[in-house]
């Protein structure tokens, strides 16, 4: 799949670029994504560029929410692009054209929470020429929300001419090397959440994958439909049906032991778990993995989410991992850079995987 990206673009002094990043991240302390969106901005403020971030953050609803604004970003792009940044409180277009107008090239412009307006989801044709009016090209470098079709995804770049951004062209790039030209053996790790997108990718990589380790919610799904009592763990009723013809699959590994509370509650693996899943992985050459193994949250349940991380380091394989709650753990651990890829997308990853159609990207080819 063939995409522009901002390296073909030349100079672009007196141009306004409108770059859709993913600010959606609770503070900026909690920094993975906008570090990560930073080596487009500087690429194009470089070229000469003024630049409109345009981002969402949270679930507004289409209302004015002062606790998701997306003025707590100001301090971290001024610390780390070293340029005049300028917030954009309202949405006035007449206004902001004229400050946009007026500005001189390689001027940043953040504009507030795209969702605060309703049109937004609403995939209002209307405001999508409106806030196309402001520029002249589209930059697309916010993989994670680049599955869910908005007029800042999927809209403007039909307007404007559409270019993706240095991070969003590094996330298909790895995916697409994990997917369709993985070293074997290739081992899928999913567990966490979200069971049914992640079944949705043990059938699409199906043929390509040697193993799936399975856990969170989709194990426990797994065991339960195997006849194992789970006690009060969290299963997917919606998936039975569908995991039915994989129950039994000697592909699909899921946890043989566990600690659970007085409940039953599943709550991380049990030793004999994790030294099987380390023996899977530390023979991969290439591995996939979306979600933790356990509560991760409580340092008393972190062993099995660890010993897959530490088996994958040692194995040396390429390594691909995504999931908010994986790449906190692994950011916790201090272990994110021993991996290959640590991907900012959840859903859209899991999508991606699954060979879904992304709406933000699909308009870029």
């Amino acid at each position: 799949m063939y995409m522009r990206t901002i390296r073909d673009l030349g100079q672009l002094t007196g141009k306004t670029v409108l770059v859709r990043v993913d600010f959606n991240v609770e503070n900026a302390d909690d920094a993975l994504r906008l570090r990560r969106s930073m080596p487009t901005i500087r690429h194009l403020l470089g070229g000469g560029a003024k630049v409109l971030l345009i981002s969402h953050r949270g679930r507004p609803a289409g209302k004015v929410v002062p606790e998701l604004s997306l003025e707590f970003a100001m301090p971290f792009l001024r610390e780390h692009l070293g340029s005049v940044v300028s917030f954009i409180s309202d949405f006035d277009f007449g206004k902001i054209m004229e400050q946009l107008s007026s500005a001189k090239d390689s001027s940043l412009f953040l504009l507030e929470n795209i969702r605060f307006l309703p049109q937004e989801e609403a995939m209002d044709i209307e405001f999508a020429k409106e806030l196309a009016s402001l520029g002249d090209i589209y930059v697309n470098d916010a993989f994670a929300v680049s599955h869910h079709p908005s007029v800042s995804v999927s809209v403007l770049p039909t307007i404007l001419r559409p270019y993706a951004g240095l991070l969003l062209d590094s996330e298909i790039i790895h995916l697409t090397r994990a997917m369709e030209e993985p070293a074997q053996p290739l081992v899928v790790v999913v567990a966490g959440g979200k069971a049914v997108d992640k079944f949705a990718v043990i059938k699409n990589l199906y043929k390509a994958a040697d193993k799936f380790l399975v856990g969170g919610i989709l194990g426990n799904s797994f065991l339960k439909d195997r006849g194992v009592d789970v006690g009060s763990s969290h299963v997917d009723p919606e998936i039975t049906n569908q995991i039915h013809e994989l129950l039994h699959d000697p592909k699909i590994i899921v946890p043989e032991d566990w600690i659970a509370d007085e409940a039953g509650t599943i709550l991380d693996m049990g030793p004999i778990s994790r030294k099987k899943f380390a023996e899977v992985l530390i023979k991969a050459k290439t591995v996939i993995w979306n979600g933790p193994l356990g509560k991760f949250e409580d340092p008393r349940y972190r062993a099995g989410s660890r010993a897959v991380a530490d088996a994958i380091i040692a194995s040396g394989a390429f390594s691909v991992v995504g999931g908010g709650e994986t790449t906190q753990f692994l950011l916790e651990e201090k272990l994110a850079d021993d991996f290959t890829f640590l991907s900012t997308g959840g859903g859209a990853m899991l999508d991606y995987l699954a060979g879904k159609d992304l709406p933000g990207i699909t308009v870029l080819r």
